[in-house]
C-alpha cells in the first residue's frame, strides 16, 4: 500500500492514473489513456470479431483493380515530375529559391507548368517539397501518391 498526499493507493499505477483504468468492452483488454488524449485499445483479432457473430461482406476485387490501374497514371505522372525535376537543374533552381523565400505564388505557377494529367497538391518549407498527386475526378478517393522530395533539412 502507498500513500500520495493523504490518500492510501494499492499500487504504483493507482499513484500514477488516480482515476479507472479503462477496458473494452467487447474483450476486456485494458486501454491506454490518459487525460487529453484519444484512449486506443489493444488491436483485436479476426478471431474476436468472428466470436461476436461479426460477418465481413463479400469479397469484390473491382474496387482494388479499378484502383490499381489509376495508380498506374499516377505513377506516370509522379515519373513526369521526377524526370523533369532530375533533368532541368534552372527550373529546380526557381522551385528551391522560392520555397526558401515562401513564394507561394512562384512554387504554385512552377508546379501547375507540370504536363501531369491528374491533380497534383503541394506543400513545401524552405528544405523539403511534398507532391500529392490525386485522381482527377474530386469524388474519387480510391488512391493517391506522395512524394517528399528534399534539398536541406526538413524544417
Amino acid at each position: 500500500m502507498y500513500s500520495f498526499g493523504n490518500q492510501p493507493y494499492s499500487s504504483v499505477n493507482s499513484i500514477l492514473f488516480p482515476y479507472q483504468v479503462p477496458t473494452c468492452q467487447n474483450c476486456n483488454y485494458v486501454t491506454s489513456f490518459m487525460p487529453g488524449y484519444y484512449p486506443h485499445t489493444i488491436p483485436h483479432t479476426w478471431e474476436q470479431y468472428r466470436q461476436q457473430g461479426v460477418v465481413l461482406p463479400p469479397v469484390q476485387t473491382a474496387p482494388l483493380m479499378s484502383s490499381a490501374n489509376l495508380t498506374t497514371d499516377l505513377i506516370n505522372d509522379a515519373r513526369t515530375i521526377t524526370d523533369i525535376l532530375a533533368f532541368n537543374q534552372n527550373l529546380v533552381f526557381q522551385l528551391i529559391d522560392a520555397a526558401q523565400k515562401s513564394q507561394t505564388d512562384k512554387v504554385n505557377d512552377i508546379i501547375k507548368n507540370f504536363p501531369v494529367k491528374n491533380r497534383l497538391r503541394v506543400t513545401y518549407t524552405p528544405g523539403i517539397i511534398k507532391l500529392r498527386l490525386l485522381p482527377l475526378d474530386p469524388k474519387n478517393t480510391c488512391c493517391s501518391i506522395e512524394m517528399s522530395l528534399n534539398w536541406g533539412a526538413p524544417f
